[in-house]
């Protein structure tokens, strides 16, 4: 697993934490503890003195009293469904943290069967002792649940530190599931790296004063980690999604896949470079002649980069080719690839 997939796993599971609707029923019940602990504490330190045992003594029937009236309010069918559903999502999510979590988040799942058992028998009973030990059951989870919510976060802290990125770049976060081989990696990384660049001279942006960097760079697949000038990347990445519709929309059942045309006239029906260029600011009919040269390269590199990719991830974005049609894609992407460097040692040679 990638950092990447891991800190999006601690995620969804910090967001369980944070924001199930199990804890609003949990707080809501929690918050009734304090009152009667506090008047059960006052009622076990007058046990000495007979004259106040009686007042105390009420005044603890009175706090559970109002508690068990809180409580018999309360949506017990949605309790339910909130824990079961807690539970499974807790149970699933941790299976994929085993290994780096190992036992740590136990005490919630112990917490919240405890709890459960606990509102069965208030359910059951609703008497002054079901009560309070409900109260304090509710409690108990929520503390365990703030504990393993703090573990999460070291961990997040620990996989992917926080990185300071002023607002003159833009972070590029791309996950390609399919490559594996090392000559794959470094087409794949060099392709970036030359979009980046054509874009730069395109925009008047220096890539010695804003090149592309690393945050991190994982392999397995492939996951890049980058940041750049603020309006390069973000062209980049709609360029990028511009270029995956298009080789996925134009793929068939016959398994016939088609490059990113070279031709800047079809570049810009399928990538819209030119008005995406107008969008910036910039008048790109009085750079037609580097445009021209440039929509070349940067298709070229398009299709270095995204092809034998049948599912990418772009920013957190899937893109993906429908199942059924992945290995063929992936066979007539190797099959266009070997074509293309066949082309292109015939062309250095000559």
């Amino acid at each position: 697993m990638h950092s990447y997939e891991l800190t999006q796993t601690i995620t969804e599971l910090m967001q369980l934490l944070d924001e199930s609707p199990l804890l609003q029923s949990l707080t809501s019940i929690a918050s009734l503890h304090s009152s009667t602990e506090g008047a059960i504490n006052q009622l076990l330190e007058a046990l000495n003195n007979e004259q106040l045992v009686s007042s105390r003594l009420k005044v603890v029937r009175d706090e559970l009293s109002r508690s068990i009236g809180q409580l018999n309010n309360l949506e017990g069918r949605k309790i339910f469904a909130d824990l079961y559903h807690f539970e499974n999502r807790l149970t699933e999510i941790r299976k994929s943290l085993r290994t780096l979590v190992g036992n740590s988040l136990s005490p919630v799942l112990i917490e919240l069967e405890e709890f459960s058992k606990r509102y069965e028998a208030f359910l059951r009973k609703p008497f002054y002792p079901e009560a309070n030990s409900l109260l304090t059951s509710a409690r108990s989870l929520l503390m365990s649940i703030k504990t393993g919510r703090d573990l999460l976060a070291e961990l997040q802290e620990a996989v992917e530190p926080e990185r300071d990125i002023d607002e003159r770049h833009e972070t590029i976060s791309l996950l390609l599931y399919s490559t594996l081989r090392y000559r794959d990696i470094l087409t794949k990384m060099k392709a970036l790296d030359v979009i980046y660049e054509e874009l730069c001279h395109l925009m008047n942006v220096s890539p010695t004063v804003y090149p592309l960097k690393v945050i991190k760079i994982e392999t397995g697949s492939l996951w890049l980690n980058l940041f750049g000038e603020s309006r390069i990347v973000k062209l980049l990445i709609s360029l990028m999604e511009s270029a995956v519709i298009f080789l996925y929309r134009n793929y068939t059942n016959e398994g016939k896949l088609s490059y990113i045309p070279k031709k800047l006239e079809s570049i810009d029906s399928i990538l819209s470079l030119s008005q995406k260029l107008e969008d910036y600011g910039i008048d790109s009919s009085t750079i037609k002649e580097n445009l021209q040269k440039s929509a070349v390269i940067i298709s070229s590199q398009l299709n270095d980069l995204l092809l034998g990719e049948p599912t990418i991830k772009i920013n957190g974005v899937t893109h993906s080719i429908q199942q059924a049609l992945q290995d063929k894609f992936l066979a007539e992407s190797r099959k266009l690839m070997l074509e293309s460097g066949t082309e292109q040692e015939g062309q250095e040679k000559t």
